[in-house]
C-alpha cells in the first residue's frame, strides 16, 4: 500500500517501528502492505488507527485513503485481465 508507506515516509517512521507500535511483526505488516487487496475492513481500520497515532489526522481519513487505494488496485487488475478475476 503506497498510501501507508507514504505516510510513514513523510513522518520519518520505518516499517519496523510502525509494526512495533501496532504490536505485530515486521513481516506481518509486510503482508498487509504488499498484498493490500486481501485486507478486510478490520485490517484497514487497524492500520488507520496506527497511522492516526503517528500524524494526528483522524483515523477515518486514513481508512478512506487506504480503502480507495485497495479498490483502485482491484479495478486495475480487472482491466489488465480483460474483466476476469
Amino acid at each position: 500500500m503506497n498510501y501507508v508507506k507514504r505516510v510513514l515516509y513523510d513522518n520519518v517512521i520505518t516499517q519496523a517501528e510502525f509494526a512495533r507500535q501496532l504490536g505485530i511483526s515486521r513481516s506481518h505488516l509486510g503482508h498487509f502492505l504488499n498484498d493490500g487487496r486481501k485486507n478486510t475492513i478490520i485490517t484497514i481500520k487497524f492500520l488507520a488507527y496506527g497511522l492516526a497515532k503517528i500524524d494526528g489526522q483522524p483515523w477515518y481519513i486514513h481508512a478512506k485513503n487506504i480503502r480507495d487505494e485497495v479498490h483502485k488496485r482491484k479495478f486495475d487488475l480487472r482491466v489488465i485481465n480483460g474483466g476476469k478475476r
